[in-house]
């Protein structure tokens, strides 16, 4: 019997459901009918419980899950981040590189100079010295 013609027979009035043998037989059916159909819907509404139940801790495992995931991403950016300062300050070095070298080229030149006009003395000596013996 359907929901509608079920809930028909449930709110009948009280006189019209007891006036005959065979509507008390009918009314009592429908109870019956209902308590089941009440007995069907509480069992599936302790399933779904359970089920939303075991979602929830399910969910609890996939937030736990997705707080870790959410941890090595958080390394993986700390570690990025220190890489990317890192190469920043060799950038830096680099860029002050051609100054510190060119001061070093700068010095050596002149260190250079200073040998070479430091041998052309000793050379022009021994070339007097050699020069002015007889």
């Amino acid at each position: 019997m359907s929901d509608t013609m079920l809930l028909g027979v449930l709110r009948m009035p009280f006189g019209l459901a007891m006036s005959t043998t065979t509507a008390q037989i009918q009314y009592h059916q429908r109870g019956v009918q209902a308590a089941d159909e009440i007995e069907k819907m509480s069992a599936e509404i302790a399933r779904l419980h359970k089920a939303h139940q075991a979602a929830c801790e399910g969910g609890d495992f996939l937030r736990a899950e997705l707080m870790q995931a959410i941890g090595l991403l958080e390394a993986r950016l700390d570690t990025a981040t220190r890489e990317r300062d890192e190469a920043r300050a060799e950038v830096e070095r680099l860029k002050s590189e051609p100054e510190t070298l060119r001061a070093e080229l700068i010095a050596i030149c002149n260190a250079s100079r200073a040998a070479l006009a430091n041998a052309y003395d000793r050379a022009r000596g021994s070339r007097e010295a050699l020069e002015a013996k007889p």
